[in-house]
């Protein structure tokens, strides 16, 4: 399903320079690393990451999480790499670093999911340490 998220003004707003403008994040994806993701991207000066050029990338996180990567692990993996976008790696997987995928218990599966409100937690804080 492609993301129709709203957008929102970062800045200031000249006319019709959109060059401030960023669009709100799925809820699966943090606010804080969604701004530090484009705020990367925007340190390249030879390309734009435009209203237009951010909904394809959504779109494009969007399929890859249903093909069952974390949108979270991607976007860091990308920013740590230094990429300008995001790429299919078995370590972003979701429970990608259980010993077994495919055959985990409810309470593996538990732990999973509060590793990754944790994560999420931390980026909403702004807390990295």
């Amino acid at each position: 399903m492609p993301f129709t998220g709203k957008w929102r003004i970062v800045g200031e707003h000249k006319g019709d320079n959109m060059k401030n403008e960023i669009l709100d994040p799925p809820d699966y994806l943090p606010v804080a690393l969604w701004e530090d993701f484009v705020a990367y991207r925007r340190e390249e000066k030879t390309k734009k990451f435009t209203i237009r050029s951010q909904r394809m990338f959504l779109n494009k996180l969007e399929r890859f999480r249903l093909e069952g990567y974390d949108p979270v692990l991607l976007l860091e993996s990308a920013m740590e790499s230094e990429w300008l976008t995001v790429y299919k790696k078995e370590d972003c997987r979701y429970g990608a670093n259980t010993e077994s995928n495919k055959k985990q218990s409810a309470v593996e599966r538990v732990r999973e999911k509060a590793k990754a409100a944790h994560r999420d937690n931390i980026y909403a804080l702004g807390n990295f340490d």
